[in-house]
């Protein structure tokens, strides 16, 4: 009976707090408003492109490159590299498979002539190689720099003390 008591209070709480969102603001008791059309008394920007070569305004920071609105070369610019660049790319790369795939074709796989060797490289002995490797090629670059600026630094001397 407890148990009832206490899903029931649950249900009329959440139909209370569900009955307040739902009245507490009612969307006919806001006015309607017409839709306003802001294209209507603006200029249009073709008009603006023909009167002068670009759309500048009116600034009042030191810097005077900054009141230039809008440039046909930047748009230009921008389709360039937004579109035209990104199309292109695309078609190069697909292009590219393409034609892997069109030799494969003609010339099937291309085998070994003497055949696999059979030899295997174990990964335990490949992966320390590796990873010393990687690890000496900074040290050894810092020691050329190193031994490229002691030999500028003598040069230097040379022509200065002659």
């Amino acid at each position: 009976m407890m148990g009832l008591w206490i899903r029931m209070r649950f249900i009329l709480g959440v139909l209370a707090v569900c009955s307040v969102v739902a009245l507490a603001a009612p969307l006919h008791a806001q006015p309607q408003v017409a839709p306003v059309n802001p294209d209507a008394s603006a200029v249009n920007e073709q008009t603006l492109l023909q009167q002068a070569p670009r759309i500048e305004g009116q600034i009042d920071i030191p810097n005077q490159t900054a009141h230039v609105l809008m440039q046909p070369d930047g748009r230009v610019w921008r389709y360039f590299h937004e579109v035209i660049l990104h199309w292109t790319g695309a078609m190069v790369i697909l292009g590219m498979i393409a034609l892997l795939g069109i030799a494969y074709l003609i010339m099937g796989r291309i085998r070994i002539s003497a055949g696999r060797s059979g030899a295997k490289v174990p990964r335990a002995r490949q992966a320390p190689l590796n990873s010393s490797s990687s690890a000496m090629k900074p040290r050894i670059s810092g020691v050329i720099l190193r031994l490229a600026d002691w030999a500028a630094m003598l040069r230097a001397k040379k022509w200065t003390r002659s």
